[in-house]
Formats: C-alpha cells, sequence, structure tokens
C-alpha cells in the first residue's frame, strides 16, 4: 500500500533589526508534529538564541557596564501574523532575555540587587526584566558591548499546531518591537541606555502532513482457506491486516483505493484464466464503521474518512477475503493478487 501525503513543514524565519545597526540576527526551524527543529539556533537558559550575533555601532563608551534584560513587564509580547489573503494569527512570544558579548574587561563584581546574570568569559547572559546584578570593569573607556542577541522561549509545536489549526497554507508574517535596556558609568555618573529590538517572524506553514505508513499485522499477506460444502466443495478465504499511519492530520484522515489495478482478483500464474474475486473492507478505525472498499472484484471510487480523534496516529484494520469459489473451477497451486489504498492527510 502506498500513502498520499500532503506535506506539512513550516519554517520560521526570525531576524532581529535594531536602529543603527550593521546586521541582523535570525532563526530558522521547520516544525512537524512533535517539535520546532532549529536551523541556525542555539538552546541556552531554557531558551533559545540566533546563533548569529548582532553587531550595534554608535553605542555610547564608558568604563563600566552592567548589563540589562528585556524591559517587558511579563516578558509576553504579541506578534500578529498575517498572510497573503489577509487571515490573521496572533502568535504570543515570551522573551527570556538578553545575551551580550565584549571585549576587554579587567575583573567582574556584583551590583546590589539586579536580575540574574552569569558572566562567562566574555558572555554575559541576563534573564528577565531590568538591569543585572554584575558590573564589568574595563580598563578605560570604550564601547564596551561587542555584539548581543535575545533570548526567547522555545515556540511550543502543540500550540503553533493548535494555533493555525484550520487555517489556509501559505506564508504568515509579522514584526513586534522588544525593548531592553543596560546600564554604565562614565565619568563615575550611572547612565540608563534603552533600546529596541525588532523581531520580525515569518511562518512557512502547510498544516497536514503523513509522516509514515507500515502495515503492523498480516505481513505475510496470506488468506487462511477454508474448504467447506457438500456435495459441491467451495473454498472460502480471509485474512486481517492491520495498517498504522502517523502524521499530523488535525483536520482529517482519509483513505481511497487506487482503482488503477481492476478487476480485483487472485490469479493462479500456471492459468491466468482461473480467478477468485476478493473484497475488501475496513472493519475497525472508519468513522462509517464497516465500509467496503472493494466488492467481490469491484473497486469503489468514494474515499472513507478515518477515525483521526488521535491527530497524530490512526489505526485501521483491513479484512480481505472471498466467500464460497467453487473447488472445481480452481486449479491447484498458489493464488495472487494485489490492491493499493492511498491514505491523504486533509487541509
Amino acid at each position: 500500500m502506498k500513502s498520499a501525503v500532503k506535506l506539512f513543514s513550516l519554517t520560521i524565519i526570525v531576524y532581529m533589526l535594531l536602529a543603527k545597526m550593521v546586521s541582523a540576527a535570525d532563526l530558522t526551524g521547520e516544525l512537524d508534529a512533535t517539535q520546532v527543529k532549529w536551523q541556525s539556533a542555539i538552546h541556552i537558559s531554557g531558551g533559545v538564541t540566533p546563533a548569529l550575533w548582532d553587531l550595534p555601532f554608535g553605542l555610547p563608551t564608558g568604563n563600566q557596564l552592567i548589563p540589562g534584560g528585556h524591559a517587558l513587564p511579563s516578558g509576553q509580547v504579541d506578534v500578529k501574523l498575517i498572510n497573503a489573503s489577509g487571515d490573521v494569527v496572533t502568535l504570543p512570544i515570551t522573551v527570556k532575555g538578553i545575551q551580550y558579548r565584549f571585549d576587554g574587561a579587567a575583573s567582574v563584581t556584583d551590583d546590589a540587587s539586579g536580575i540574574s546574570t552569569t558572566v562567562s568569559g566574555e558572555i554575559a547572559t541576563v534573564i528577565g526584566n531590568g538591569i543585572g546584578n554584575k558590573r564589568i570593569h574595563f580598563g578605560n573607556n570604550n564601547s564596551m558591548i561587542n555584539s548581543y542577541r535575545p533570548i526567547i522561549e522555545d515556540l511550543d509545536a502543540g500550540r503553533l499546531v493548535t494555533l493555525l489549526s484550520g487555517k489556509a497554507q501559505g506564508t504568515y508574517s509579522g514584526r513586534v518591537a522588544i525593548p531592553f535596556q543596560y546600564e554604565y558609568y562614565r565619568n563615575s555618573v550611572r547612565i540608563r541606555q534603552q533600546l529596541i529590538t525588532y523581531l520580525d517572524i515569518n511562518l512557512e506553514y502547510a498544516p497536514a502532513v503523513i509522516f509514515d505508513v507500515v502495515i503492523t499485522s498480516g505481513h505475510d499477506g496470506k488468506l487462511t482457506p477454508h474448504y467447506h460444502g457438500h456435495p459441491d466443495l467451495v473454498v472460502s478465504g480471509v485474512g486481517h491486516y492491520g495498517v498504522r499511519v502517523t502524521g499530523d492530520f488535525a483536520t482529517g484522515l482519509k483513505a481511497v483505493l487506487d482503482t488503477t489495478a481492476t478487476p480485483y482478483t487472485l490469479k493462479n500464474p500456471v492459468d491466468e484464466t482461473s480467478e477468485i474475486p476478493y473484497s475488501v473492507s475496513c472493519t475497525v478505525g472508519c468513522l462509517a464503521g464497516n465500509v467496503n472498499f472493494i466488492d467481490k472484484g469491484d473497486g469503489l471510487a468514494d474515499s472513507v474518512q478515518l477515525d483521526n480523534s488521535n491527530t497524530s496516529e490512526a489505526n485501521i484494520v483491513l479484512e480481505v477475503g472471498f466467500r464460497e469459489k467453487l473447488y472445481s473451477e480452481l486449479v491447484p497451486g498458489t493464488y495472487s493478487g494485489h490492491f493499493r489504498i492511498l491514505f491523504e492527510a486533509e487541509i
């Protein structure tokens, strides 16, 4: 059996722009039904940050730096994403903090009552809203900050799938402003510097995908024959096949018979005129109950809706068989045939 697949690919491209900056950071990732797979990001402090740094210029000079976090009271900010058709979704983002890189520090001391700051080598990580609790000392006045980048909470795949469920396929784009701050000393005067980062987000959304279709039982493909009848001996046969479909099909999952292989009969290679029409029905996992795909050799073109109450996995049982074929019409040997069911995740 071969699945018909609608690919589900969510590409997230995030880049940050700050006035008077010469470069931008970006986050690029793909979403499947279970996780966001980042390609240009690293995980730090329970969140994600761009692999590349922003390179600011024109910052004020000083000889002591107190790095700060974001300036959002709750850390939450919403970005409205709009597609080409004008559909709008609101994506909540949690900003965790800011990471700084600096050059030429002479020493690091504690600064009273600030928020959590970790200094490792020439990198300072500040988590939360406000000014940090570490002071970095420099030997002379300079711009102090070499580069910086934001830290956001990793995006939850399940939440994204729910947010976009039922929405049209396409690109969703939006921009949000993120304020942050730090303090510094110059000529023994403590000064606060406030900045704004613009975060652009582009989501490539295709809302359904089938990852895999596997036969879980009945792998040998054999029908068990049953000989019965008097005075005319007849043969009946039946087999059951379990099928598991995995993917993301929150909006629906259906199956349809590939009707290019008609008629559906079992044939003996020794004498192909000797054939047995067979039937295929879905006995478990189809919403309409016991549904036929093939009825005594005749294929049915209608699609069958599957139970997708579990939106990432569906299990069905197919019953294949025939009834009361005259034994006198058959020749000794093996009879074989094939059919193909196509599975489709609905948009």
